[in-house]
């Protein structure tokens, strides 16, 4: 609540017109009650996007799939029921959409609970396990940090480069503004699709480079360094660092990852490129906004960001299922002050902030696809 008031408070100001929009006391006041009903419900979101990571660390993928769909069917009821039935207006659209983050995260919550009692079982003493919400101990919990900090930065460097383009497009007029949200919310539509590689190379990635041997009682010290190379490697069963055979398989799964994902950029690019030329009118019926759409150029722009926005996934998610949290901190450090310093110092009109989407996305596969490559040979030398 803190923050959400913090943030309006930023974005509105005093009330009054702000780039050309009327703040008038009744938009602040559905503005603020929309991001106290998200708020509320807003930690048990949270719980429920730990419990999706767990189930797709486990590789159970159908969990999540089916809470999208409960999700989805409790949204489109309840905008029904509370928008359209009982005039709730915006207050309802935020309700139905917080109890439909709720039902899904509980789903995911139940099922990630039937996991850990499972582990409890298997682990012998369940006395040294602790409950499944529980405050973890100073120990653990500077391993979390760790683990965490570097996710956090990258994610909110994320939030602050797609939030700096729409400030800058307010910058120019109303009708840019109106057709930059469009634009924007299309992109992250197709967002989605994009984002399955980077969790799928998360999930699937450490378990080919950390494939456990087989425990076996007339296990020899020969079969173990016929598993890996560096026998002190091998402790309890478990590789404690990639054989040479586990880094080309999980190289050859990369390369299948990148295919798919080549493939999903090369339909999502065709589109949304017919989705700006010819749809437009499924999202407005402003003529004005209809002709800003369809520019060539801007949808130029954004049909090779979203061509991108797939294989950049995909090679951010390698690079955090093998852990180089460090220059995944550093990229995105760079990279948003670059897009930061682009926007503001070298961008004149609403055509601009695209062009500018486009060498930040340009940065990323770049940056991104060099330390993949670069990795590879080294650990293949």
């Amino acid at each position: 609540f803190g923050f959400g008031g913090g943030i309006l408070k930023y974005i509105i100001g005093n009330g009054g017109f702000v780039n050309g929009i009327n703040m008038a006391p009744s938009l602040i006041a559905s503005a603020w009650d929309y991001i106290k009903i998200r708020g509320f419900l807003a930690p048990l979101t949270v719980m429920g996007m730990i419990a999706q990571a767990v189930c797709l660390a486990t590789l159970d993928t159908k969990t999540p799939a089916i809470a999208v769909l409960v999700a989805s069917v409790l949204n489109v009821f309840g905008d029904y029921l509370l928008v359209a039935k009982f005039k709730m207006g915006l207050q309802g659209a935020a309700l139905a959409t917080a109890v439909a983050g709720a039902g899904s995260s509980l789903l995911l919550l139940l099922q990630t609970k039937k996991k850990f009692l499972s582990w409890k079982k298997l682990s012998g003493d369940q006395k040294k396990l602790p409950s499944f919400i529980s405050l973890p101990d100073p120990k653990s919990f500077m391993s979390l940090v760790k683990l965490a900090g570097p996710i956090f930065f990258v994610l909110v460097g994320k939030i602050i480069c797609y939030s700096s383009m729409t400030k800058r497009a307010s910058d120019f007029e109303m009708m840019s503004l109106a057709t930059h949200n469009i634009m924007i919310r299309v992109f992250f539509f197709f967002c989605t699709f994009g984002d399955g590689f980077s969790l799928a190379a998360q999930s699937f990635i450490p378990q080919v480079l950390y494939k456990e041997v087989k425990d076996d009682k007339t296990l020899t010290q020969n079969s173990i360094t016929a598993n890996n190379d560096n026998v002190d490697d091998v402790r309890d069963g478990i590789l404690k660092s990639p054989s040479r055979e586990n880094k080309l398989n999980a190289k050859y799964l990369l390369k299948q990852i990148l295919l798919l994902s080549t493939a999903m950029a090369v339909g999502n690019a065709w589109l949304i490129k017919t989705a700006m030329q010819n749809w437009g009118t499924f999202f407005t019926n402003d003529p004005t906004i209809l002709s800003l759409l369809a520019s060539p150029t801007r949808v130029f722009y954004i049909s090779i960001s979203t061509f991108l926005h797939p294989i950049i996934m995909a090679l951010e998610g390698s690079i955090l299922a093998t852990r180089d949290l460090g220059f995944l901190v550093a990229a995105y450090g760079g990279t948003m002050v670059c897009l930061l310093s682009l926007l503001q110092f070298a961008t004149s009109s609403f055509t601009g902030v695209w062009r500018m989407f486009f060498v930040f996305q340009l940065i990323r596969f770049t940056t991104f696809g060099y330390r993949v490559y670069s990795k590879s040979r080294v650990e293949m030398a």
